[in-house]
């Protein structure tokens, strides 16, 4: 299983929020 690192985490938040608006 691979850990997802806290600056990874918010790096796909910020995309996510991106791709969503």
């Amino acid at each position: 299983e691979k850990k997802i690192a806290p600056p990874t985490l918010l790096l796909y938040v910020d995309a996510g929020k991106e791709t969503m608006v």
